[in-house]
């Protein structure tokens, strides 16, 4: 069985993601950049213990 954080980084549109984020306890956010987050930026976000899941994802032709 995949984590929730697995399931929300697979999901391909702004509903399924809605419909995965109602299913975790807890907050989820989604965040919108112009450029890729640097490697050491998602390092930092997983220093911190309230994060459980940082990764970069790119969504083409949404």
């Amino acid at each position: 069985m995949r984590s929730a954080g697995a399931r929300l980084a697979r999901a391909a549109t702004s509903k399924s993601i809605a419909a995965i984020a109602a299913n975790v306890v807890g907050s989820v956010a989604l965040v919108s950049t112009d450029e890729l987050v640097p490697v050491n930026v998602l390092a930092q976000l997983r220093e911190n213990s309230a994060v459980k899941f940082a990764r970069s994802v790119e969504f083409h032709g949404c």
